[in-house]
């Protein structure tokens, strides 16, 4: 009986000892910052960000060093993709935020090559580089001129800042144009235009192309996704008043009515894209 006794006691103790060593394990375990347990999974996570990071870094570091070398594409008929990327940039500022980034902008709308160059996104671009950026835009959204020989830039239409003296040249007659379009998609025909007509909305000119994407002398006016073309009827809105410009890049260009709007009546036809559907014609 002695001894099933004394056997009992060590059991005892022996299982206490396990109980409080397991409670603190367990308290170590819960209270760390990362348990133990998930340690092999972090460290898996942590080794695969880094190496994310130093393969974007490096990605980087190579067009930095591209650019910087090269200056421009060895292609003078083709842009590259940090030139076009760079392309709608100067057309982004040009045309809606120079002011915002106090960059001076003269009545024309041109500014200083110069002072867009000491800005850090477009600091691994030169006057080469420019060139080549304005050349090769297909729309031949932009145009440079040298004076007092300062090169300047300027985006030829499209702004929603007022510039006093674009280079536009008055439209008095429609039979110089065998079609005047304005493309646009089927959401905005159904939601707004069909109703109001188009409208300037936040910017100086609603534009429209002298044909179609793709044909002959048609390089600006609308976007080459556009689903729906709405053919104007010039000669009518010229007669009721209505003012139409053309930009050096051959994009009609009117500020509508006085409230900003080309009504439907001045509509010819309105035809969708792809199917060349009619939706609307008089």
């Amino acid at each position: 009986m002695e001894s099933w006794l004394i056997i009992y006691t060590h059991s005892l103790k022996f299982f206490k000892t396990i109980s409080i060593s397991l409670l603190f394990s367990a308290l170590k375990y819960l209270t760390s910052p990362f348990p133990h347990a998930f340690l092999p999974l972090y460290n898996h996570l942590q080794m695969t960000r880094n190496k994310s990071k130093q393969r974007k870094r490096k990605d980087r570091n190579q067009e930095t060093e591209k650019v910087s070398n090269q200056g421009v594409s060895k292609d003078k008929n083709r842009s590259t993709k940090y030139e076009v990327k760079m392309s709608r940039r100067l057309v982004s500022i040009l045309r809606h935020n120079a002011m915002k980034l106090n960059i001076k902008m003269d009545a024309r709308g041109f500014v200083k090559v110069n002072d867009l160059l000491r800005r850090n996104e477009f600091k691994n671009l030169d006057h080469n580089a420019i060139k080549h950026i304005v050349e090769t835009n297909d729309k031949q959204r932009l145009s440079l001129k040298y004076e007092d020989n300062e090169l300047l830039i300027r985006a030829n239409q499209g702004h929603s800042i007022h510039i006093e003296n674009l280079a536009l040249k008055p439209i008095l007659k429609g039979e110089n144009f065998d079609n005047v379009i304005h493309g646009t998609y089927l959401k905005a025909w159904h939601s707004a235009i069909k109703k109001e007509g188009l409208s300037r909305m936040n910017r100086m000119h609603i534009h429209f192309a002298i044909g179609e994407p793709g044909e002959r002398g048609v390089v600006s006016g609308m976007r080459s996704s556009c689903q729906v073309m709405i053919y104007l009827n010039l000669d009518l809105a010229l007669n009721d008043g209505l003012t139409f410009f053309l930009s050096e890049n051959n994009v009609i260009l009117t500020e509508g009515d006085k409230d900003g709007f080309v009504r439907p009546k001045y509509f010819q036809k309105v035809i969708e894209r792809k199917s060349r559907r009619c939706l609307f014609t008089q």
